[in-house]
């Protein structure tokens, strides 16, 4: 992941369901890549696109 974003890769794609990297690094509890990603500028209170809206962060709460 750190050579896509040296490489300029936008942090802040999303899929079809409008999660991020951050969405899904949050929701498998991988927090040097949540590190990581925030320090890239990733946008933290991004909500997906599916009824439920969850922010990175809520993806992490109801993951765990």
């Amino acid at each position: 992941m750190s050579v896509l974003i040296e490489n300029k890769a936008n942090t802040n794609t999303q899929d079809k369901e409008g999660m991020s990297a951050l969405h899904w690094a949050c929701s498998r509890g991988h927090l040097d890549a949540v590190k990581l990603l925030v320090e890239f500028r990733a946008f933290p209170n991004h909500m997906e696109s599916t009824e439920d809206r969850y922010t990175p962060l809520g993806q992490f709460y109801v993951s765990y």
